[in-house]
């Protein structure tokens, strides 16, 4: 392969991280205000609200900050992706616990589901589902006496598995594309590679008989 080569098929590699990079901290910072709004939204009592908008502040300035300074590769890792969305979660059901439960609140899953999608990794979506449904359950109980029986929290439940099962679709699709895209990017490089060892050889053998056909000529 050839060092241009090489370098066209490194630039690939990492300009989709890099574009990722912006995608993941958009999506932070975006439900970083959901949740400092929710819980400002929220009355609480002026000795407890301090330590708990700090600690807000600093789980998702902390998240933002690491999107930015990791390298582009980390970006890409699975466990990577999975602690972000994760983290999110327990974010978003803590917020829910000090906002008390407020049903309508239930949402700020569906804006995390709907961020698992930019892994284009279904798996991924399905997992964090998995996870929202237990900590939605986990803050219904304590919310609802009788939460088993409520027409509302079955619907809710219902609606989120419905959207994880939508996106994550949308996921397995999206990555199926791309991996195509890629596949055929590869071939093209493949391509020009054969085309540029092609036009050296052409060239070397130009060369060579360069030599005996001037002398022949003299």
């Amino acid at each position: 392969m050839t060092d241009r080569a090489r370098a066209a098929k490194a630039d690939s590699n990492d300009r989709p991280a890099q574009g990722r990079r912006g995608v993941y901290f958009a999506f932070q910072g975006l439900l970083m205000a959901v949740l400092l709004l929710l819980f400002l939204y929220t009355p609480h009592a002026v000795e407890i609200w301090v330590g708990r908008f700090l600690l807000l502040l600093v789980a998702l300035g902390g998240s933002l900050f690491l999107i930015h300074a990791s390298p582009a590769r980390t970006l890409e890792r699975w466990w990577f992706q999975m602690s972000l969305f994760v983290g999110d979660a327990l974010l978003a059901s803590l917020t829910l616990f000090w906002t008390e439960g407020n049903p309508d609140f239930f949402l700020l899953y569906l804006v995390i589901l709907f961020g698992t999608a930019l892994t284009r990794d279904y798996l991924q979506t399905l997992v964090v589902a998995a996870l929202c449904s237990f900590l939605y359950i986990g803050s219904e109980w304590r919310a609802v006496a009788d939460f088993a029986g409520s027409t509302e929290f079955w619907l809710r439940l219902n609606f989120l598995w419905i959207a994880a099962s939508l996106l994550a679709i949308l996921s397995r699709d999206t990555r199926q594309a791309q991996q195509e895209a890629q596949r055929r990017y590869q071939g093209r490089l493949v391509e020009l590679e054969s085309l540029a060892t092609l036009g050296q050889l052409a060239g070397e053998v130009a060369h060579r008989i360069k030599g005996p056909l001037t002398t022949i000529l003299v």
